[in-house]
């Protein structure tokens, strides 16, 4: 361990150590070292999920990556959905998503304007970079893109997830 200018600084792979907490109530402790921590941008991009195009490249995106978690919210604009296909939306993250079993992380939608009816609904996809969007309509049924409407459309998102 090093103190800086710039800090405290620990040799790769190593970090904080949280063992004399002592494991928690329940359940198996892998861990109790922090290894990593970094917030930054991304530029997420909305595509469709079978790659066909972009239909939006503009936008920002805020992540914070503590440990293996990874929390971000964005803000996509210019949504430009010609299309009436049953491909449904993928938009970018900033890291791989894990494969474990329990990570379909629920996205949070704040606001949009690129959906013609119903809610959207949203979750990260596993092995990706990626969460996929669908619409909920008034029949409780999720449906793919083709609830799009409209072009120049906005919509802002957050959400967490278990990197790889």
């Amino acid at each position: 361990c090093q103190t800086s200018a710039n800090g405290l600084a620990f040799p790769s792979g190593k970090g904080i150590d949280f063992s004399a907490t002592g494991a928690g109530a329940v359940g198996t402790v892998g861990s109790e070292v922090l290894t990593d921590y970094e917030h930054g941008t991304w530029d997420p991009i909305c595509q469709y999920e079978s790659g066909g195009g972009d239909i939006s490249n503009s936008g920002k995106g805020h992540y914070t990556k503590v440990g293996n978690r990874v929390f971000w919210h964005l803000f996509l604009t210019s949504i430009d959905y010609n299309s009436a296909g049953s491909d449904w939306p993928a938009v970018t993250l900033p890291y791989t998503v894990s494969n474990l079993d329990y990570n379909h992380s629920a996205v949070t939608f704040g606001y949009w304007n690129c959906f013609g009816s119903g809610n959207p609904m949203g979750y990260v996809q596993n092995n990706t970079r990626h969460f996929v969007i669908g619409v909920v309509n008034a029949g409780n049924n999720s449906t793919g893109a083709n609830t799009w409407s409209g072009n120049n459309q906005n919509l802002m998102a957050s959400g967490q997830y278990v990197a790889a």
